[in-house]
This record gives structure tokens, sequence and C-alpha cells, in this order.
């Protein structure tokens, strides 16, 4: 009895003692930040650390809302092998000498949005343990872009309006005002409807139309933008000037065509005349250099005036 009870103590001390070293060994999983907020086209890190190493072991970053492995990491010490495999636009660190592993996204889109997981397996020596972070939730958000021009109609359907155009931003929760020299204007404000993009962002359209202004519009316009995005509202100035009325700039056409129409005329009369009088000087001048060939000619004309004096039974007198 003596001797079996010395063999189930030394039993009990060697189980005791291969629970302290399993439980020494035990895994466990630290994850860091808990959340990110971060904007569109940014980079972002997270990093896991583990309890313990062991000769061969694996490291996977997953996504909650999908089965796919985002990044993947295994490493044997004993042949000093290891492969690693991420999707694109992801890379890992893995130092396990320090026990951890970081997990970089680069040029964040708006579906990176999710909560991400650290999962850290010991597979040599047995048994095998698993283990993962508690997660880190990613928030994806996008500033908007802000451009103003203006558009203009010509006379007489004429119209003109500032086109103030908020592009790409998320969440879609923004804010359009319009300014005239420091001073909020309301009417002729027209806001078009939020508009989705393949990416998930918003856009918008913002019109002031300056015919619908009671006073002069010359002055200096403002589109302000709001997002929570932005640390300060995005602001954009154009200047206006006042092209005066539709009636006034219809005065300016018929003395204007009327003009266009007495230049041309003048024109026209002063080349006839031109080429009239240059027709004449090259006649004279001919005449001049053949003297001989006039008095031929006008006594081939006094020829001529007798024949048909002849022919009428009459001659000229000779007095």
């Amino acid at each position: 009895m003596t001797a079996l009870g010395t063999r189930v103590f030394k039993l009990c001390v060697l189980l005791h003692f291969f629970h302290l070293a399993v439980w020494s060994k035990k895994l466990t999983v630290f994850q860091t930040p808990s959340e990110i907020r971060a904007l569109k086209r940014d980079n972002v890190q997270i990093n896991c650390s583990y309890s313990d190493t062991v000769e061969q072991f694996r490291i996977m970053w997953k996504r909650n809302t999908s089965t796919q492995l985002f990044c993947y990491h295994m490493e044997n010490k004993f042949n000093f092998s290891s492969i690693t495999h991420c999707t694109e636009r992801a890379n890992i660190t893995v130092d396990s000498s320090a026990k951890s592993s970081s997990l970089i996204i680069h040029n964040l889109h708006l579906s990176d949005a999710d909560t991400y997981f650290c999962q850290v397996d010991f597979e040599i020596p047995p048994p095998s343990q698993s283990a993962r972070g508690k997660g880190t939730r990613i928030t994806v958000e996008a500033q908007p872009t802000v451009q103003l021009i203006e558009r203009t109609q010509p006379y007489p359907n004429e119209w003109r309006e500032l086109i103030c155009t908020s592009l790409e931003f998320y969440p879609d929760d923004i804010q359009v005002s319009w300014f005239k020299d420091g001073q909020r204007i309301t009417n002729g404000v027209k806001n078009g409807t939020l508009y989705t993009n393949s990416d998930g962002s918003f856009s918008i359209t913002s019109a002031l139309n300056l015919s619908a202004l009671e006073q002069n519009e010359t002055g200096i316009y403002y589109c302000q933008v709001n997002h929570s995005t932005l640390s300060a509202p995005t602001t954009k100035r154009i200047p206006v000037c006042n092209q005066g009325s539709a009636s006034n700039r219809g005065l300016w056409i018929l003395p204007t065509v009327s003009g266009l129409i007495a230049l041309m005329v003048c024109v026209v009369i002063a080349i006839f005349c031109t080429c009239t009088i240059s027709k004449k000087d090259a006649s004279s001048l001919k005449k001049a250099a053949d003297p001989e060939s006039e008095q031929h000619a006008r006594g081939e004309l006094n020829n001529d005036d007798n024949v048909v004096y002849s022919l009428l039974g009459q001659y000229p007198c000779n007095n």
C-alpha cells in the first residue's frame, strides 16, 4: 500500500508539472488599436502581439465580413522556412523574436471599412493552440472636392448662375451655403439630388441663380461646404461683374450693325472710285503716248461723217 501510495504521489507531481508546463505555454493575443478612423487613400497599421513562441506557428489576418484570408504568414524555426501572402494593397510584418506582427493597408478604399482580427496558431510542438485578438474596427471616410464655376446663357434668352459641386465625399451628410460679400444668400439657391458614385462615395451640386437676385449681381460670391471630415469648412470664391440688363445690351446691337454696314458701303465706294480714276489716268497716258493714232482716228471719223451726209443727199457746209 505504501509503494502504491508513493507511485500515486509521484504521478500527481508529474501531472502537476505537466499542467504547469502546458499552462505556461497558453497562447494569448493582444491587438491594438481597437478602432481607426482614416481618410480615403490613407495608409493604416494594426499591431498584434502574442504571449509566446513555438517551433512552428501561423499568423492570419482576417476580415469580419469575409471568410477569405486577408494576410497570411507561416514560419518554421527548425528548417528556417516561412511563407507569406497578402491581398492587394496590404502587407504583413512579423518579428518572431519580439513575438509581434503588423498589418499595413495602403491607399485605403471606402470598401476597406471593416473589423480586422489577428489570429495566431501554434502547431509544433503539440498540443496545438489557437487564439485571436479582440479586433480593430477601421472606418474609412472621404473629404469632398469642391469646384465653383459660372455658367451663362447669352442674350436674348439670357440667364447667369453659379455652380458649386462637391465630389466624392463620405458619409453623405453635407452642408452647402452661399455668401455674397460676407452676407448669406438663400434666395435663388437650388440644391441637386445626392448622387451615389460607383465606389460608394457621394456627390452633390448646388446652383445659385444670379438672375433671381433682387440687388445688383456684381460682387464676390462664396460657396462654403461643411463636412464631418473637414477640420474647417472649405470655401471657394468667384468674382462676378455686372453685364447690364438685356434691354440695355439690346440698344447697342442696332447702332453697331448700322455702323458696320455704313463702313462696308464706304469701303465699296472708295474701291469703285479708285478703280475708275485709275482707268481714266491709264487712258490719258495712252493717248498722250500715241498722238498720231489719235489724229488718224479723227480723220476716219470725218470720212465717216461725209459718207453719212452723202447718203442723206446733204453735204456739210464749207465756209
